[in-house]
């Protein structure tokens, strides 16, 4: 009988503890559905976009755009800006991208968040996988629009260095909105970011290197990984932080 009780006293122990764990998921479901809705309905509009922008560029639709619009950057070509956006590009690279997600993590881990220091490295490398997934399904050969241009073998479709920098930035101004609290520096943070996207597409059809639809679809690729993963990421903060606070009584 001690032993029936005993068992019962644990039961009964642990039941308000399913009932809390209940009450939690529909907290965080009731405090991230705007959150939630809101990353479904833009990563299927992205996947939507991506999916017809695909689907145009290898039925040959957009031939004749990619060529104008590569044609009309080729013939802005000087030494200086040539010597700028081949730095822009290499800011933009694997490595470069690598070397400033590094940077970044390991400001993040001096600041003691190591909850985003991970969110950064786990955002932009599981990134970088995606898009080799991308490019090796299309399997789009490299422009040779430009003479005396970069030949590269690699695969052209979506543009890596477009992806990594959407990405990259656009976590960057997330977390500017979380540690810049002067508000003309946050919206300086973000310009600069948004410019650094922009210049990196640029420079990677301007360089022959990229059809400027390469770099369009990596923008909507990125941008999906990035709106899916940083609203999961918030709204498994809200769940973390709703467990945490005190209850009264």
């Amino acid at each position: 009988m001690a032993m029936d009780s005993h068992h019962l006293s644990e039961n009964k122990d642990r039941s308000p503890d399913r009932k809390e764990l209940s009450n939690s998921f529909v907290d965080v479901v009731k405090n991230s559905w705007f959150i939630a809705i809101f990353a479904v309905v833009c990563a299927i509009l992205l996947i939507f976009l991506f999916g017809f922008l695909a689907d145009a560029v290898f039925d040959k639709e957009l031939t004749n755009l990619d060529h104008n619009i590569a044609l009309w950057a080729y013939s802005l070509a000087s030494p200086p800006l040539s010597a700028f956006l081949t730095i822009i590009t290499d800011v933009g690279s694997p490595l470069g991208t690598a070397i400033l997600t590094a940077l970044t993590f390991g400001w993040l881990v001096w600041r003691k968040n190591y909850n985003l220091a991970w969110l950064v490295v786990i955002l932009v490398g599981g990134n970088a996988i995606l898009n080799e997934i991308l490019k090796f399904i299309f399997r789009r050969a490299r422009p040779e629009l430009l003479p005396g241009g970069q030949h590269l073998s690699s695969y052209s479709f979506p543009s890596g260095h477009a992806t990594g920098s959407i990405c990259f930035y656009g976590v960057l101004i997330w977390l500017s909105f979380h540690f810049i609290k002067v508000p003309w520096l946050k919206w300086l943070a973000m310009v600069a970011a948004v410019l650094m996207i922009l210049l990196i597409g640029f420079s990677r059809i301007y360089l022959g290197v990229h059809y400027p639809t390469d770099v369009l679809g990596g923008y909507l690729s990125g941008g999906c990984w990035l709106i899916i993963f940083l609203a999961g990421y918030t709204i498994y903060r809200r769940g973390r932080n709703r467990d945490r606070q005190p209850v009264n009584g």
